[in-house]
């Protein structure tokens, strides 16, 4: 998978990393070649866990839908509430663009936002604040979003985010799963189709399968909780 992993000299890593629940430990960082998860904590965080549902693409795709429609949160103009703090360092999250950043809302472990790294692929960052904080994204190749959307948790020192983003065509309430949205001063964000699961509601969640009205399916998979 390309996986190369960073510890400052001053800190001993510490356990090892088990596939394939990408678990490690202490202060370090995870970078893919193949764009599917990337991850930074502060120093200190125990048991950091990071795992993601973005593939490499799929050849032969010829979706025509725009990002805009599939994401409509994109298409409005970005307000300084869009931008990710300084603590959230997208150029080691993917490289993704801030100027393309917008926030997607919050609940209670974590704050998410979506972007753009280059032109042809869509990220779901997160980060959960606090004492140990963790920063995570997630990106996928927009043709690869259309057809299964964008899944992540990351997580460390007792608490985890999951989170899925839709296209806007998808129905969350199709999915089956215990959730809820996040929200931003009481509302849902408009034209962010993100889902958040509350601890534990994906236990024996399974995958489905939505028929477009243009015949295409979307492909939802949820994370597998085995091994958090």
């Amino acid at each position: 998978m390309g996986l190369a992993f960073y510890k400052p000299k001053h800190r001993k890593l510490e356990n090892h990393l088990r596939f394939p629940e990408l678990e490690f430990l202490e202060n370090t960082r995870l970078e893919s070649s193949m764009r599917t998860a990337t991850t930074i904590a502060t120093a200190g965080v125990a048991g950091l866990i990071v795992l993601s549902t973005a593939l490499p693409a799929i050849a032969g795709d010829d979706s025509r839908t725009s990002i805009e429609e599939m994401l409509p949160v994109l298409a409005v103009q970005q307000s300084v509430q869009d931008r990710v703090p300084a603590s959230v360092e997208l150029d080691k999250l993917g490289n993704v663009s801030q100027e393309s950043v917008r926030y997607l809302g919050r609940d209670d472990v974590a704050n998410y936002w979506v972007g753009r790294a280059g032109t042809s692929q869509v990220c779901l960052i997160l980060q959960i604040s606090g004492g140990n904080e963790v920063s995570a994204s997630t990106c996928t190749y927009v043709t690869d979003f259309y057809k299964k959307g964008l899944g992540l948790v990351a997580g460390g020192d007792g608490q985890t985010a999951e989170a899925y983003l839709l296209p806007a065509d998808i129905d969350p309430t199709e999915l089956g799963a215990e959730s809820y949205d996040p929200r931003q001063k009481g509302r849902v964000v408009p034209g962010a189709n993100l889902l958040t699961v509350r601890s534990k509601a994906t236990s024996g969640w399974k995958g489905s399968e939505v028929r477009r009205s243009d015949g295409s399916s979307f492909r939802f998979s949820p994370i597998p909780s085995e091994g958090r």
